[in-house]
């Protein structure tokens, strides 16, 4: 640098300023403090707008329970339908008016409660003691639900004639409907956003929807409740199959939801059923018949099967006997036949050896050789078959019939006396 260059910036440095130096120029009292006032205001102000900001973004943490859903909105609109739905646990969103959180219950979760759009009209009083609602007037039609049957007699023609259906009968009954969300997205976008529309009501989205999901479940139970009802008997509805028309009910109610597609499960349960108040006592009487009767049928068929049982069984028993007894005497006849086969050899060879070949009058000698032959035998077979049988006899007679006074009769009598004694005492128990 030259020595000019450095002459020069030494005589700017020394330069007098015109512009005033409010630093070097002491303030007065007044303005001094309202100088520091603003500044703490700022500062104030500066920690205000940062802890607005931090509570504004704190606010956006949302806490999903047990058997919770959450669904969140942004500005009225699923933002993200890939995964709408929060699990449980802590989350974050943009603050309201932003974004928004639906809670729906999860699909585990169950909800109930007593339909009573076909039950009749009850107090207090009346649910602590029935009694008490049998002692009421006629039946009012705008207040006592319930719904009508056809008469036992159209129920059994065939289904396809419904133009002869006549309602006969009115049952009031009463259901437990559990219900759970089963596809909590598509619960929300048809039906909690109000795209049902059902007799004309839109059902919006609003702080008693969980009402209004009552009510219309209400209108669907009792709809089904009306068709199954028009189809049978009360008789059948109270006293016969009441779960079976439980189920009938119920499966109705299934595929009108199947239907509609909102995402909502039901199960029904029948709770109690009745007819009209006014006439129940009667039922109640014809019911315990009914009872009594199907009591007695019941007895009546398992005596039957009992006896029809026993009876199969001796018969049985008595075919098997007979079997045995048949095999027996057909294997002692053919035993006999063989014996009588061998004995007949016998006696013709002893004919041929006694009256051989060449004999005079050959013919008469042999057929009267065979003759004695044949009846000694037989005296012989007779004689052992008395025998055999009087062997196995304690107290015998064997009388001679044959009228020809040359036979002498022949008697064998064993007198033991204990089995005299044994017969006696048989003899005093069956007197008979």
């Amino acid at each position: 640098m030259s020595d000019n260059d450095h002459n020069h910036q030494h005589h700017h440095g020394h330069q007098h300023d015109p512009r005033p130096d409010l630093h070097d120029e002491p303030l007065d009292p007044g303005s001094q403090a309202l100088a520091d006032a603003l500044k703490v205001s700022f500062r104030v102000l500066k920690f205000i707008m940062i802890a607005v900001v931090v509570v504004f973004l704190l606010s956006g943490f949302y806490e999903v329970k047990q058997n919770q859903r959450a669904l969140v909105l942004r500005f009225g609109n699923i933002p993200d339908e890939t995964q709408p739905l929060k699990a449980e646990g802590l989350h974050w969103k943009w603050p309201a008016p932003i974004d928004e959180v639906v809670m729906l219950p999860a699909p585990t979760q169950q909800k109930q409660f007593t339909s009573t759009g076909t039950w009749y009209r009850e107090d207090a009083a009346e649910r602590v003691d029935v009694k008490k609602a049998f002692r009421r007037g006629p039946l009012k039609y705008l207040e006592d639900h319930y719904t009508l049957t056809a008469s036992d007699s159209q129920t059994k023609m065939n289904l396809e004639d419904q133009e002869r259906f006549t309602d006969y009968g009115i049952v009031h009954t009463q259901w437990l409907v559990t219900y759970s969300i089963e596809d909590p997205l598509r619960f929300f976008t048809t039906f909690w956003q109000g795209n049902i529309d059902l007799y004309g009501e839109v059902y919006v989205r609003e702080e008693n929807a969980w009402s209004r999901v009552r009510a219309f479940l209400e209108i669907l139970i009792s709809q089904a409740v009306a068709m199954e009802s028009a189809q049978r008997g009360i008789g059948w509805i109270v006293f016969d199959k009441p779960q079976e028309f439980s189920l009938l009910v119920e499966d109705r109610l299934r595929k009108r939801l199947k239907v509609l597609d909102i995402g909502l499960k039901v199960s029904l349960n029948l709770v109690d059923k009745t007819p009209p108040l006014q006439v129940r006592e009667l039922f109640e009487l014809a019911s315990t018949a009914q009872s009594t009767k199907q009591t007695l049928i019941k007895k009546a068929q398992g005596d039957e099967r009992e006896i029809t049982s026993r009876a199969s069984s001796q018969m049985q028993e008595i075919i098997s006997e007979a079997e045995a007894y048949r095999t027996k005497v057909t294997q002692s006849a053919i035993a006999d036949a063989e014996y009588l086969q061998k004995v007949l050899a016998g006696i013709e060879d002893s004919v041929i050896r006694q009256v051989p070949d060449g004999t005079l009058n050959l013919t008469a000698k042999r057929n009267a050789l065979r003759s004695d032959l044949i009846r000694v035998t037989a005296d012989q077979l007779y004689q052992e078959t008395i025998r055999e049988v009087m062997t196995n006899a304690y107290e015998t007679f064997v009388l001679n019939t044959q009228r020809n006074a040359n036979v002498q009769i022949r008697t064998k009598i064993s007198r033991d006396n204990q089995l005299k004694n044994n017969d006696v005492e048989q003899t005093s128990e069956n007197p008979q």
